[in-house]
């Protein structure tokens, strides 16, 4: 019974209530199901230490861990506006054997835009590229967001038209409109209402 009730406990954000049921003794101990349920309502409630000291038993009790909880650490560590750390569990990836994919990668350049870390987002978004991971309209998107708060707005345009062109994934209007921003911030203001416009188009 205890899988169901610790998925309960993540879906209700009682990470408490989760973390307690992990240290109750049992005949059979918890698996990763339910470490990585903790994990997650550590994580749905902003509790990064928390969620990152979870996956870390996981390991040391040579408990298999995964996608979903590397994305689980790399998302709590974003709310927690731990940016360099994210990128360090992302390098952790490879060294566990652990596929990556276009959530992981996502969250990764997410961490990037969000920490002003523009060149990172750019080369991991061509990295995903050359790995033949897909990417998502998100992914465009933060890259474009990181270079728009650096007012970095000729290569945020090159991220929109390498979008359209190359993978065929059409922007929405958070790409339009960070790219706006990134115009916005370089006083590029005829691009800004060319953009503008085409924002309004869709």
């Amino acid at each position: 019974m205890i899988g169901p009730v610790l998925s309960a406990s993540a879906r209700s954000h009682q990470w408490r209530v989760a973390l307690a049921l992990l240290g109750i003794p049992m005949k059979s101990p918890p698996g990763e199901i339910a470490f990585n349920s903790v994990a997650n309502a550590c994580e749905k409630s902003g509790e990064w230490q928390q969620t990152i000291a979870v996956v870390a038993t996981m390991s040391d009790i040579r408990l298999a861990t995964d996608s979903f909880s590397y994305c689980t650490m790399m998302s709590a560590l974003c709310k927690g506006q731990k940016w360099k750390e994210v990128l360090l569990v992302y390098k952790q990836l490879e060294e566990k054997g652990i596929e990556k994919n276009t959530i992981l990668c996502g969250a990764a350049i997410n961490a990037c835009a969000k920490g002003h870390l523009w060149n990172m987002a750019s080369k991991l978004l061509a990295s995903m590229a050359d790995e033949q991971i897909q990417r998502s309209l998100v992914t465009f998107s933060s890259v474009i967001s990181a270079f728009s708060a650096s007012a970095c707005w000729t290569r945020a345009l090159e991220i929109l038209q390498e979008m359209e062109r190359k993978s065929l994934v059409y922007p929405d209007q958070i790409a339009f409109s960070a790219l706006i921003a990134a115009c916005g911030n370089a006083s590029q203001w005829k691009e800004a209402g060319h953009m503008s416009r085409r924002c309004r188009m869709l």
